[in-house]
């Protein structure tokens, strides 16, 4: 059986897909399974590796192509830098997939995974598409996929219950779909793991300049207002630094401290004004921070917040509950599922909600929570954990089970 793991973005992109793509190619490589990953830039990797070119995003022949091209040709994905990026990666990874006889093409770039499904139906390949599906497409979109990667249950069931709404009751609403499962990301708990004791977390704080008797809430997400609502975390913040100011004989907490760990947006200086106008010298912005960094990064924090009110899959929140610390989320069905006992899950549309949560919150409950955030994350959402779900379905739909 061979797999390939791939993504357009790999290589110059830093997000989510490309963290996935990587780390699952090492994993299944470890596990001894014959895997390539093919990506669109050098990378260090364990699997074998191949680089393919591709018209990148944002890049000035994309730019160049989306300018010069008529409006109607949105429908071929030449008005959009990704759907170029991913058209012209899958020109070339069709060539390897049928020169390698790959089985199995796993990948999260929605377009790549159409494009496969669509040379199969047509025998221009026989490699079998897993879309992990990860990007918020359509449930008419996904409805197309014989092999679909939903990575929680509640975006299985939803996008099944959406698909069959209309339609006569089955007992088990997912016989439509046989080859659909929902299996997880996974986290690295040996990289992700909680600071060994009070003198590494402190040592670490002075290496990232974040003060080391503060209690320090941290998040890592894209800076930008919609979706991620850094606006919304920066104003909660600082509610909650003011009131344990003018009410210091509370005690609970050390002065508190924010860090912003993401990539830069359009609106990050404008973020970081407001981050210098609400609460001067307490808030501490690490844009575009390595993410091989992010370990140690997460072993600093006290708490760790995710403002977003609706998510696929987070893999930073995934990390922060490796790496034992506690997360306040959203409310919503997904969230609380990969937060768990580890964490705490508010109504996060509702302003000063989250402020006045840490305000009710003691370091002792806290490091509670992150302890069961740590038995939680080993437990559901480790590499063995979830490499072995992936093994098993790959059997499954190639025949071998």
């Amino acid at each position: 059986m061979k797999i390939a793991i791939a993504s357009s973005g790999l290589g110059h992109i830093s997000r989510g897909i490309e963290t996935w793509a990587l780390d699952t190619a090492n994993a299944l490589h470890r596990k001894g399974i014959d895997v390539t990953l093919f990506s669109a830039g050098e990378v260090e990797s364990e699997a074998p590796l191949k680089t393919l070119s591709c018209i990148r995003r944002r890049s000035t022949p994309s730019n160049l192509i989306i300018k010069v091209a008529p409006p109607f040709t949105w429908r071929w994905g030449l008005k959009s830098g990704y759907a170029l990026e991913q058209r012209s990666f899958w020109k070339h990874l069709k060539k390897e997939l049928n020169k390698g006889n790959f089985d199995i093409l796993h990948i999260q770039d929605p377009l790549i995974a159409d494009l496969c499904r669509k040379a199969r139906a047509r025998g221009k390949t026989t490699t079998k598409e897993i879309l992990a599906h990860g990007t918020e497409e359509s449930p008419l979109f996904l409805s197309k996929f014989d092999y679909l990667q939903h990575l929680a249950p509640w975006h299985l069931e939803e996008t099944v219950n959406i698909l069959q709404a209309g339609k006569p009751t089955e007992d088990d609403a997912t016989s439509s779909f046989p080859f659909w499962t929902a299996m997880p990301n996974f986290v690295d708990t040996t990289q992700y793991r909680p600071a060994q004791d009070t003198t590494e977390k402190m040592a670490l704080r002075e290496k990232f300049g974040i003060p080391a008797d503060a209690f320090v809430i941290g998040t890592a997400a894209a800076i930008k207002k919609d979706h991620k609502r850094i606006d919304y975390l920066i104003r909660e913040f600082a509610a909650f630094a003011n009131h344990q100011k003018s009410h210091k004989q509370n005690g609970t907490y050390p002065p508190p401290a924010l860090v912003i760990a993401g990539s830069h947006q359009p609106d990050t200086k404008e973020l970081q004004k407001l981050a210098t106008e609400l609460c001067p010298k307490q808030i501490v912005f690490k844009i575009n921070h390595p993410h091989a960094q992010m370990p140690e990064l997460l072993r600093c924090l006290d708490a760790f917040v995710l403002t977003s009110l609706f998510e696929m899959m987070p893999i930073a929140l995934l990390e922060a509950i490796a790496t034992g610390v506690p997360v306040i989320t959203h409310n919503h069905p997904v969230l609380k599922w990969m937060g768990d006992s580890g964490g705490i899950q508010i109504d996060m549309a509702q302003k000063e909600n989250l402020a006045k949560t840490l305000t009710n919150q003691t370091i002792q409950n806290l490091q509670t929570l992150g302890k069961q955030a740590r038995n939680h994350a080993l437990k559901n959402f480790s590499e063995d954990a979830v490499i072995q779900q992936y093994i098993h379905y790959y059997n499954h739909i190639s025949g071998n089970d």
